[in-house]
């Protein structure tokens, strides 16, 4: 909820899923400039989902949130490293930056509908 009401302060369209296998679905019809992941999902974890962004080359920004970096499964990153990642309580000052620095490399990306987040 915490994210979602940032995405709403910066007039972004967002997508929240709960699984893996949702996310899975959503990346076949949308392509996010912005993916902000839990490591943990009922049916997976977070990589997971990070996996399928990057070999599907999109150009998604990807930032994690972690109670933990001892419980980030970086192993299974290999080069695909996420963008950032943020520990919980979360920063949302930390948090609206970076998605800020985000959005404004967006090139000709001007209409806020078309800046997505899962």
């Amino acid at each position: 909820m915490i994210l979602e009401s940032l995405a709403r302060s910066l007039k972004l369209e967002t997508f929240a899923v709960m699984d893996v296998t949702r996310a899975r679905g959503l990346l076949t019809r949308v392509v996010p400039h912005i993916a902000i992941l839990d490591v943990l999902f009922p049916d997976g974890d977070g990589v997971d989902i990070l996996l399928d962004i990057r070999r599907a080359q999109m150009p998604t920004a990807v930032a994690f949130i972690s109670a933990s970096l001892a419980e980030f499964p970086f192993h299974k990153c290999a080069e695909n490293k996420p963008d950032i990642i943020f520990n919980k309580p979360l920063d949302t000052d930390a948090i609206r930056a970076w998605v800020e620095k985000q959005i404004a490399s967006l090139d000709g990306c001007t209409d806020p509908s078309e800046r997505l987040h899962i």
